[in-house]
């Protein structure tokens, strides 16, 4: 429930109250009509049809009609945490197409979707109003169109779901587009229509119809597609980012970062996320595809791979010798060495260095008796065990029974101490999505706390603003004219409007804004502890098996 509570409280702060409340009803019933959450909530009907529409616009809330002819509708909760992934997604997209497509990639994350004609048309001024602001020049659609059509290449944007309507004309579901068509652009408008002339020929009559008319459906059937962010195409990348990092880290040089981030750029388009091996790469492959302003020589490339496989086989594996050798990274252990590090500092920090000792020798052991650690750790059997049983209780360390006989005694049962370490993600998940919480409902109290003092600031930054652009007008205008009684007039009225924040509320928004600094700096450390673990646990679901179906003779 951890996740479900960030979620509504983030679902408040981005849309209001009534649209958290009705979210919330409909997060905690699984799924319901509008007239159970009116009815559930008190909200009158026409109030919840907008919020459910909110809901279904920005892709939260998904619906389709039930046995009895209702429509259901159910909320997905991961699409409201993507929300804390807003500023990384928008800072993505300028970094690798650009103030364009982050203009739009910021418009579609904040309304949901929108077809290409008309986000282009709206970015477009509004990029330009921010170059002419800045005074450089202004930009065409058409750049923005090269950079959407960049965007949908990528797989960042997709086509989003076509409602389906019944005889009525209602919407009674949604359907996703087929994966032939999500990331499929649709045929480019035609600019030009050509003038009929008279004393034409009937049949070029016809064919100038008959083109004019395709333009018009092709335009048609444009305006008609809408597009979101594919948020799972920006985790995706930020994953690679993460494996990326981790491995310049290691082995401290940016260059063994680049030999990866090239492989898993070349992995983006053969290999499923979901994979837990990307498919191999041959060597002049990568070399092919490497950046030209590193300069790695051949023999260079070849050390960094050499490397890469014997000091980090968990990252990169060599699977072959043709072609100069055949490289794929396993990304599935790759994210389990990197959660296994996380927990191992989760302990070490929780529980201390003693701790981390006895829980590493269980994870080397994998099965291990209480005895076998207390030799191990090499500490007294009381410590050892305090320290077992405290992480025990806090369910980073499990226990299998082994019984000799069927009564289960404990003096014929052997107990096993084991780390699964699922379980344990999931434990340090839902304590970080707390902590998430916490921080969020802290900075959210500490800024309403000192409205009143910001927005005393505030006014008095607008007023001396306003002083010095008169004061600076006044020198322009008159030049050597003004007096020193006119400079120290101004500068009293300055010092006047200053001294309406005395020393003490100066201190107390000096003090607010560094507890909110730290609380910033919380929430990026929690935001990479959530996706690490988050990424991780996303590659050791397996979806369950469908039951074969039952013989009809019973068999």
């Amino acid at each position: 429930m951890s996740k479900t509570d960030l979620a509504l409280l983030i679902l408040r702060d981005f849309h209001g109250e009534i649209v958290a409340k009705i979210g919330e009803c409909i997060v905690l019933s699984g799924c319901a009509t509008v007239r159970q959450v009116a009815l559930s909530t008190g909200i009158p009907q026409a109030k919840v049809k907008r919020a459910v529409l909110i809901l279904v616009q920005h892709g939260i809330a998904e619906f389709e009609q039930n046995k009895h002819g209702f429509i259901d509708y159910k909320v997905d909760v991961n699409k409201i945490v993507y929300r804390l992934q807003f500023p990384k997604i928008m800072r993505c997209a300028e970094l690798l197409y650009g103030d364009p497509a982050k203009f739009m990639v910021e418009k579609l994350l904040f309304e949901g979707r929108a077809t290409m004609k008309s986000l282009i048309k709206t970015e477009t001024q509004r990029l330009n109003e921010c170059l002419r602001a800045q005074g450089d020049s202004e930009v065409a659609p058409s750049l923005l169109e090269e950079r959407f059509e960049k965007l949908v290449k990528t797989h960042f944007l997709k086509r989003c779901s076509v409602p389906i309507k019944d005889a009525r004309g209602r919407a009674v579901s949604l359907e996703a587009p087929s994966e032939e068509l999500v990331f499929v652009m649709p045929p480019k408008e035609s600019g030009t229509e050509r003038v009929k002339q008279e004393g034409e020929p009937p049949s070029k009559k016809l064919k100038v119809e008959g083109e004019v008319d395709h333009a018009a459906a092709a335009d048609s059937a444009t305006s008609e597609i809408y597009w979101e962010v594919n948020y799972k195409r920006f985790l995706q990348h930020f994953r690679d980012q993460v494996l990326v990092a981790a491995v310049a880290s290691r082995l401290d040089n940016e260059k063994a970062g680049e030999v990866l981030r090239t492989i898993l750029r070349h992995c983006e388009k053969t290999t499923n996320p979901n994979e837990y091996v990307s498919q191999p790469i041959s060597y002049h492959e990568i070399q092919a595809q490497l950046p030209r302003d590193l300069g790695m020589a051949k023999q260079t490339l070849e050390q960094w791979l050499k490397i890469l496989t014997d000091t980090m086989p968990e990252f990169v594996s060599k699977s072959a010798d043709s072609g100069g050798g055949m490289y794929a990274v396993s990304i599935f252990q790759a994210l389990q060495t990197l959660c296994t590090a996380h927990i191992e500092s989760v302990v070490e920090e929780r529980f201390g260095s003693k701790s981390l000792r006895i829980f590493r020798v269980i994870l080397m052991k994998r099965q291990v008796e209480q005895t076998t650690i207390e030799k191990c750790v090499l500490m007294p059997a009381k410590e050892a065990k305090d320290l077992l049983y405290k992480m025990f209780r806090e369910h980073f360390v499990h226990v299998t029974e082994l019984a000799k006989t069927p009564d289960h005694a404990p003096s014929r049962t052997f107990y096993l101490f084991n780390v699964d370490l699922q379980k344990v993600a999931r434990v340090v998940l839902d304590r970080s999505y707390k902590a998430m919480k916490n921080v969020v409902i802290k900075q959210r109290l500490v800024v309403s706390e000192n409205k009143r003092l910001r927005d005393k600031e505030n006014r008095k930054n607008v007023v001396i603003a306003s002083l010095q652009k008169q004061h600076s007008d006044l020198l322009a205008e008159h030049g050597e004219g003004i007096t020193d009684e006119m400079k120290e007039e101004w500068e009293r009225e300055v010092d006047a409007i200053k001294s309406m924040i005395t020393h003490h509320e100066y201190e107390q928004l000096e003090k607010a804004s560094k507890f909110i600094h730290h609380l910033e700096a919380s929430q990026q450390q929690l935001d990479s502890t959530i996706f690490l673990l988050e990424s991780y646990l996303a590659m050791t679901y397996k979806p369950p098996t469908p039951k074969p179906a039952r013989d009809p003779l019973g068999r």
